[in-house]
């Protein structure tokens, strides 16, 4: 757009995000204007780091003039701001490691634009916080992988809208919200060792978090839960943390609560969980376990098979969405499970109370 009295062509910010379930998996990509159109698609075999590069890739395509594209992804905004891709020239299109730069065909055309065109600038910003157009994106992208579709627009889709949240509505304290069914959500049951405001947290298991060892991408979403339970605990004084103890983002949890100095609460399906792990994850379990305020076991034996296992760590999931005041998931978008989850505790809180995080593996540089 341009305002020819003053010969100034003003900048578009585009907002714009990439999901996959899986990793490599079924994914989806997307960009939105505030106010303007907004494009997503889709891919059946892709991986989240494609999907970011696409959004990005199709946002500049579709805007060629003066551009700021705004991204959670470190993985695109990194490439820009630190300029990787000069090296990466430089080296004849290879890594640091002397191997070919992963999503070749996509981060080709993506330079050339660069090079070509002037006035484009990009922004990271934190996933899942306080940006509305963030999760605007975000909830495109997650659609568009999850249907498998393609589509454009000029204005917010209004099956899509209800997605958006203000930071209004997220530090207001005890706002009622509606949920994704018609009337408000259902009371909160109460327990009588969940006596404060309750913030639970469960999600993926490891070979989603980077592996069962330690790893950069468990650390980040270690590092992004502490972020946001200081963040719920300056609100919330009487905050205390509802965690499964599972393998994963529920151990990931309980140690953001210690380091945050923040209580919590071990909610187990069932005795004694970590029966089948290895020695040194029961070992980190009892840990985990010995640190919590105190713990609530929900049945009294052990499942009998795979699906009393299911049904029981489902009932678990019921019982997290029905005492908490919040929820935050930490699940690879797209995930079979994470839909499930998505639905149960939008139902039972209302989508603003639900909090989402999407953890991506390190990039290769």
């Amino acid at each position: 757009m341009q305002n020819r009295k003053n010969n100034i062509t003003a900048v578009t910010v585009i907002y714009t995000d990439g999901a996959c379930s899986g990793n490599p998996g079924p994914g989806g990509w997307a960009w939105v204007v505030p106010n303007g159109p907004y494009a997503s698609g889709a891919e059946k075999h892709t991986t989240n780091q494609r999907m970011e590069v696409t959004a990005a890739l199709d946002a500049l395509r579709s805007h060629p003039g003066p551009v700021k594209i705004m991204s959670d992804s470190k993985y695109v905004v990194d490439c820009v701001q630190k300029q990787w891709w000069k090296a990466w020239i430089a080296r004849g299109w290879q890594n640091s490691k002397k191997q070919p730069v992963a999503n070749q065909d996509l981060w080709m055309p993506f330079v050339e634009i660069l090079r070509s065109r002037e006035a484009i600038t990009f922004q990271w910003v934190k996933a899942h916080a306080q940006d509305p157009m963030n999760h605007l994106a975000d909830a495109l992208a997650v659609q568009a992988g999850r249907r498998q579709e393609n589509r454009r627009g000029t204005a917010v889709p209004a099956d899509i809208a209800s997605s958006l949240r203000t930071p209004k509505q997220k530090t207001e304290k005890h706002q009622p919200q509606k949920s994704r069914s018609a009337g408000p959500p259902p009371a909160k049951k109460t327990h009588p060792l969940v006596k404060e405001y309750a913030l639970a947290v469960t999600g993926a298991r490891p070979p989603e978090l980077g592996g069962y060892g330690p790893n950069p991408t468990a650390d980040q979403v270690r590092k992004d839960l502490v972020e946001i339970l200081q963040e719920k605990k300056a609100l919330q004084k009487d905050l205390v943390i509802l965690t499964g103890l599972s393998l994963g983002a529920e151990q990931l949890a309980a140690e953001a609560a210690l380091i945050a100095d923040v209580p919590f609460l071990a909610v187990l399906a069932f005795p004694d969980i970590d029966a089948p792990w290895p020695a040194s994850s029961q070992q980190r379990f009892r840990e985990l376990l010995a640190g919590a305020q105190a713990q609530i076991v929900l049945r009294s034996g052990a499942p009998t098979n795979k699906q009393d296992t299911a049904s029981a760590f489902a009932a678990r999931d019921r019982w997290l969405s029905e005492h908490a005041d919040e929820a935050v998931l930490v699940f690879p978008p797209a995930d079979s499970r994470f839909y499930r989850l998505t639905d149960l505790f939008f139902q039972q809180l209302g989508e603003s109370k639900v909090t989402r995080i999407a953890p991506s593996l390190k990039p290769d540089r």
